[in-house]
């Protein structure tokens, strides 16, 4: 019986932990130190979870038009991934942050001539 007692008070003993955690620096905000909290659940990547969580509600916020300044502002941080190519005498560019974690989607912000063109949903194959 004490040893059921015991195990039950070290699961609420980490819950508590876990719970304290999310609290102190909640997963997916933006931290003090300029870096996105990550998850504290079990994760591969828990740095690619807080990420993602991150991201997606401030990728939803970019619209056609908006200028690259404008969407460095919304996202409060510089992409994952990014290109810069002349095509047809125009300068392209390509932002990537990952949104969502579970299925590695990625939301692709596409520039033309510093102005956004489009903005995409990527799902990694």
């Amino acid at each position: 019986m004490q040893k059921v007692i015991f195990i039950l008070a070290l699961v609420f003993f980490i819950a508590g932990c876990r719970s304290y955690a999310n609290h102190v620096a909640p997963p997916g905000e933006m931290g003090a130190d300029g870096k996105v909290n990550k998850c504290t659940e079990h994760r591969v990547n828990p740095q690619a979870c807080g990420e993602a969580l991150y991201n997606a509600p401030r990728v939803a916020k970019v619209n056609l038009g908006q200028s690259v300044a404008e969407v460095r502002q919304i996202m409060g941080r510089d992409p994952e991934e990014r290109l810069v190519r002349i095509q047809d005498g125009d300068t392209v560019e390509v932002w990537a942050y990952l949104v969502n974690y579970a299925n590695s989607t990625k939301g692709v912000i596409n520039f033309k001539n510093g102005k956004v063109v489009s903005v995409e949903s990527m799902q990694k194959k």
